[in-house]
């Protein structure tokens, strides 16, 4: 295990170098890009044919995954759907430790997060907490994902992170290894805890992840949060759910 992280943590390293002596190639397809381009990371072409949400499907009403019947529900605005290149950049990042995948994924986060706000004019320092890693999983890795993406964020748009006020304190299997959304609600179930407390009361927060599948880790993420009396809003790179939940069941 100890050889595993060592590992992990010189490839982070090397990758962070490579990318600062060649910070101009797509990482999709490697093609060199001109000095200055934005989105940072990814080539007009391959920025064309990611599978980004039409406007009017990239806001859903998250609802309890193991409860139909709540009627309690937090406003998720997600960027693309988990297809494609876009499915191809979060797992590179993921689990094949290329961080470099980060920088575009950032810039586009930015992008989508900057038109997002324009319904929340009060909004002006956003706060955003990248949901946490157990700290075995992030010693495994050697990063938070989610986090280098919000890293990213913050070189092209004004948000604090939060992120050092929620914890994982329950080291679970990862959801994409359980079968059925019980399976996922029971997996993730008090997972999260969150410190200073008084410091998330009647504030507006962003929880943010990669990808939302069932819905489970982001909704017990939010339950943990709403309980400080925090107002609470949910931020994803990508997801398959439809806006209508009903059709998520």
């Amino acid at each position: 295990m100890l050889k595993r992280v060592r590992a992990v943590r010189w490839k982070y390293t090397v990758e962070k170098l490579w990318e600062d002596i060649f910070p101009n190639i797509c990482s999709y397809c490697h093609r060199g890009l001109k000095e200055g381009a934005y989105p940072p990371g990814i080539c007009s072409f391959c920025f064309s044919g990611l599978s980004l949400r039409p406007k009017e499907r990239n806001f859903i009403l998250l609802k309890n995954p193991g409860n139909a019947l709540d009627n309690k529900h937090y406003p998720l605005y997600t960027l693309a759907y988990y297809q494609e290149d876009i499915r191809h950049g979060i797992r590179a990042l993921k689990f094949h430790d290329r961080v470099d995948f980060s920088k575009s994924l950032g810039g586009l986060m930015a992008i989508f997060f900057h038109e997002v706000l324009k319904d929340y004019q009060n909004d002006v320092t956003p706060k955003i907490i990248a949901l946490p890693l157990h700290s075995k999983r992030a010693r495994e890795r050697g990063y938070n994902q989610v986090k280098l993406v919000l890293e990213e964020m913050q070189k092209h748009i004004h948000v604090d992170d939060w992120s050092y006020l929620m914890h994982r304190e329950k080291s679970t299997r990862r959801q994409s290894e359980c079968g059925t959304r019980q399976e996922r609600v029971a997996n993730i179930s008090n997972a999260f805890q969150i410190s200073q407390p008084e410091r998330l009361e009647n504030q507006t927060v962003w929880l943010m992840d990669d990808v939302v599948s069932s819905g489970a880790s982001m909704w017990e993420g939010a339950e943990a949060l709403a309980a400080t009396n925090a107002q609470v809003r949910l931020l994803a790179i990508a997801s398959n759910m439809r806006t209508d939940y009903k059709e998520n069941i």
